[in-house]
């Protein structure tokens, strides 16, 4: 296919723009979506009685917002979406931190998972429309690993539940205000990819299977950690633990986008696949004075998945066989974002625990997609 050139010079202010509306859509779903709403449920609701019924709606909401954005998106209107999605979410925030009514968390669950499903959905174009494609991955890695870097800082982590509600709506309003500095008049770029062999068209198949083991892993394994005390105190009990982990997460956020850039996404998902394994079977098997080793290996299998999860897509562009990006994007982010989360969770409070059976499960279908690709590669070669 041949490229495109558009006419239009991608520039410091939209690559730092979209860079930082990366951070602000990470801080909001790591600290608000995964903890502190929670936590100011938990709060409100001694019995708990109210936080499964949240969070199922959340995931419902996340499921329906998904696809709302594909089939709103449009790329003259993109700062507009993004816009109102994060303002959207931002007052969600602030009504959390302010209400006391437990009932009303019932809508903001819901709320959240639809504005949230849709903003992360807007994300993924705009990073093509905004970034040069030779440099998505790497600026994915910046942003995605400064999101975890932030929601790491002891006196972010350390707020009440309702100081970081109300944290993450200046968050969200950060957000709107940086889309605000993004081009109106932004053309989708058809460069073609960056040489490398899952960029492919035929290759969002196993890519989203791999995304797909690799979120369920990730959700089960918070999941563990947040509700035993001794693995909570291991991964993130001292402030030279956040610290460590931000750094981490900062770290390997960034090699995951450089080795993306270079066309190793495929790679990238199987190391993040066996830090996650290997961080799971070392936080569950006994190694409890070491534990803090397991979260190691946890954290950077986090941000080395998650930078591939916001890049990926943005990576290929438009490509003539392919669904467009936000479609593709609603579908990974349903499928291998709130479906699997979910269950990740779902198994991990049912069982107390990450069963080995899964982890080889997991471990297998790695294995499967990569033999899936290599054959891929051949027939496309021959």
């Amino acid at each position: 296919m041949p490229s495109h050139p558009i006419g239009r010079r991608f520039n410091k202010r939209s690559t730092l723009g979209a860079t930082g509306v990366i951070v602000c859509t990470f801080v909001y779903f790591l600290l608000f979506a995964q903890f502190a709403l929670l936590h100011r449920i938990e709060e409100l609701d001694a019995e708990k009685e109210w936080l499964q019924p949240v969070m199922l709606l959340m995931g419902i909401g996340g499921l329906l917002g998904s696809f709302v954005a594909w089939k709103l998106y449009r790329i003259t209107r993109y700062r507009f979406l993004l816009g109102a999605s994060f303002f959207l979410c931002s007052v969600l925030a602030f009504i959390s931190s302010m209400t006391n009514r437990l009932e009303v968390f019932v809508g903001v669950g819901f709320g959240v998972g639809l504005f949230l499903g849709m903003l992360t959905v807007f994300v993924v174009p705009t990073l093509r429309l905004t970034i040069s494609a030779s440099k998505i991955g790497l600026w994915s890695g910046v942003g995605t690993g400064l999101a975890y870097f932030f929601s790491n800082l002891p006196w972010v982590f350390q707020m009440s539940p309702a100081m970081q509600c109300a944290f993450c709506g200046i968050v969200g309003l950060l957000g709107l205000f940086l889309v605000g500095t993004l081009p109106r008049d932004a053309m989708e770029s058809f460069e073609e990819p960056v040489p490398g062999s899952e960029n492919g068209k035929s290759f969002f198949g196993p890519t989203l299977v791999l995304f797909f083991f690799l979120v369920w892993l990730d959700s089960a394994a918070f999941y563990v950690i947040q509700e035993t005390d001794s693995l909570k105190a291991a991964a993130w009990g001292t402030p030279n633990r956040l610290w460590g982990n931000g750094l981490f997460h900062l770290f390997f956020g960034v090699v995951s986008g450089v080795m993306i850039d270079r066309g190793r996404l495929i790679g990238v998902l199987t190391i993040a696949m066996l830090f996650l394994v290997g961080g799971s079977l070392w936080l569950t098997g006994g190694y409890r004075d070491v534990a803090w080793l397991g979260a190691v290996f946890y954290v950077s299998g986090v941000s080395l998945y998650s930078t591939g999860l916001v890049a990926s897509i943005a990576k290929q562009g438009e490509m003539q066989g392919q669904w467009p990006m936000a479609k593709r994007a609603a579908l990974l982010f349903a499928l291998a974002g709130w479906v699997s989360s979910g269950m990740g969770i779902g198994m991990a409070r049912d069982l107390g625990t990450i069963p080995y059976l899964f982890l080889l499960v997991a471990l297998a279908a790695c294995l499967g997609v990569n033999l899936w690709l290599a054959r891929l590669v051949r027939r496309t070669a021959a």
